[in-house]
């Protein structure tokens, strides 16, 4: 073909060369960080030096800083004024004093009433208490107090142990308390021992029993708990994906549901309403406060340890399950923490965390107070606040030890009369129900997990509604002490609604295989023409897929 010429006139524009695209080569594996790579040095509390306390208490802005005190204190009105978002505080940025110190007030304000229920309902009278006198009373409240404090100072600083990638401690705003789901094991003990004889009573002309104080009840419990507490110490140290494997929500939700150690901060507000409302109706008795201390601390009153046999088998449960709802809060600390929620910084916190339970497991019977755990009604104040900075866990730490020192103030709640008590527990209950069935609401509801859950409520509702309904199954009046203790283990589990549940849903979900989820079934208009099988196999087709990508969404 021959070439164009250009005619006379035209310009001859030259095209540019084309520019080489670049090539990129995607490696999955070029940026990935190899996980034991990861430096966890950041998760380690650090105290604060000579010179960042003096720059705090010397200026301005390390009292008040520049944040906004009237988004604490003025209400929003809807409609009428423009929602504001505070600044986020993470772990270790650095915080006001007096924000840090209305923070971690408002902190124990939300731990008051789950720190001291336990101790006055297990000191309370009846055959499934401790019946002691009020100024004993006024002693553990106040050790409650004190306990949470100090141990809480752990799960917030958080150790690394003798150079090693193990550590003591979450490093969040994680405040431990006086665990709720001890709180049967121990009654249903103290029932066992006034039957047989460990504990005193009598009965008068009419038939009336009067429990005598049993201190030596007290005593063998905590003993028993030192000695059950190195069961979630040795287990701390197992990756926690075992431990979800083999405790799922399934049975987790299950026991939650049964007993539960969830609280809600609205029980503050119902036991104040109660409170004044019982002094202006004068249906209040103040002689407790009037013959306590004003300051006391540990060891005032202490207490002969011993062991109690029957009380070991339903205590490791008690540990195991504890353990297992401490993964949960200390996940849910993460979220609300804006920490990550997996990886291996993640995976370190939770054994910090499990450890650290398993250690006051052990150091909080040494202060002669019930075994305590991590709480998660504090989640609730950081996801308000948007406040995650462990200055603010200090402040509440403190905050908890002063009420405690102080006992006049415990023994303000040895005021409240039985119906104000009764009340308060009734709404912290039903709360546990609650958090009970959110945790079953993510499950597939396969029908073996209907199953499971069917026959772990039959037994665990029936035998909290009847107690001794399955107690009565096993006899023994021979002399082996062995085989009493036994008995008497088998008798406090099997009278124990939780622990039942939890050992039937555990054995049911290791036993039972795996099945699909059904399909739903697809809606068949009678009244038109009836479709084919083709169709009626697409809609089932159509069902089967909403239904699988519901559950990727709600997981």
């Amino acid at each position: 073909m021959a070439q164009q010429q250009p005619s006379s006139g035209q310009e001859i524009v030259q095209a540019p060369e084309p520019v080489p695209s670049p090539v990129y080569i995607l490696d999955p594996h070029a940026n990935r960080v190899r996980e034991e790579d990861i430096d966890l040095s950041h998760t380690v509390g650090k105290f604060p030096t000579w010179q960042t306390v003096r720059e705090a208490l010397g200026s301005r802005s390390g009292w008040l800083g520049d944040y906004d005190y009237g988004f604490l204190c003025m209400p929003t009105l809807p409609g009428f004024t423009v929602p504001k978002i505070p600044p986020f505080f993470g772990l270790k940025d650095r915080l006001p004093l007096v924000l840090a110190i209305i923070m971690g007030f408002q902190h124990a304000l939300a731990m008051i009433a789950g720190v001291v229920t336990p101790a006055i309902i297990m000191s309370g009278s009846g055959v499934n208490g401790l019946n002691f006198p009020p100024a004993m009373r006024t002693q553990m409240v106040s050790t409650s107090l004190i306990t949470s404090g100090l141990l809480s100072l752990v799960q917030i600083t958080r150790f690394r142990l003798f150079r090693s990638n193990y550590f003591l401690g979450t490093g969040l705003l994680s405040v431990v308390g006086t665990s709720f789901i001890f709180l049967p094991v121990l009654q249903s003990s103290v029932a066992d021992m006034y039957a047989s004889g460990f504990c005193t009573s009598s009965k008068d002309a009419s038939g009336f029993t009067t429990y005598d104080p049993c201190p030596q009840a007290w005593g063998a419990f905590l003993g028993t708990c030192m000695m059950c507490s190195f069961l979630p110490i040795c287990l701390s140290f197992l990756p926690p994906k075992v431990l979800k494997k083999v405790f799922p929500p399934i049975v987790t939700g299950v026991t939650v549901l049964l007993i539960g150690v969830h609280l809600v901060d609205s029980v503050v507000i119902g036991l104040v309403v109660g409170m004044i409302v019982a002094i202006t109706l004068g249906y209040t008795d103040s002689s407790s406060v009037d013959a306590s201390p004003t300051v006391t601390f540990l060891w005032v009153k202490t207490y002969k340890y011993g062991i109690y046999p029957p009380a070991i088998i339903p205590l490791l449960i008690t540990y195991t399950l504890a353990m297992v709802e401490s993964i949960g809060d200390i996940t849910a600390s993460c979220e609300v923490s804006h920490q990550p929620v997996e990886g291996r910084a993640f995976e370190s916190r939770l054994q910090g965390g499990i450890l650290a339970d398993g250690i006051a497991g052990t150091l909080a019977p040494l202060f002669f107070n019930s075994p305590m755990s991590c709480y998660a009604q504090n989640n609730g104040i950081i996801s308000l606040t948007r406040c995650a900075n462990t200055m603010a866990g200090y402040m509440c730490c403190f905050f908890l030890v002063l009420m405690g020192v102080f006992s006049k103030f415990g023994a303000l709640f040895l005021m409240l009369p039985d119906a104000v008590l009764g009340g308060m527990t009734t709404f912290l209950f039903a709360s546990v129900v609650v958090s009970g069935v959110r945790i079953l609401s993510f499950l597939k509801w396969t029908r073996r997990e209907r199953f499971i859950v069917a026959t772990a409520l039959t037994l665990g509702l029936g035998t909290s509604l009847v107690h001794g309904v399955f107690t009565k199954m096993f006899h023994y009046n021979g002399d082996n002490s062995f085989v009493k203790s036994l008995i008497s283990s088998a008798n406090i589990v099997l009278d124990t609604g939780f622990a039942l549940g939890a050992i039937v849903s555990c054995l049911l979900n290791a036993l039972l295989p795996e099945v699909a989820p059904m399909a739903a079934e697809p809606i068949i208009d009678r009244h038109g023409p009836n479709p084919t099988n083709k169709e009626i196999e697409d809609m089932q087709v159509e069902a089967q897929s909403i239904h699988e990508s519901m559950l990727s969404v709600k997981h």
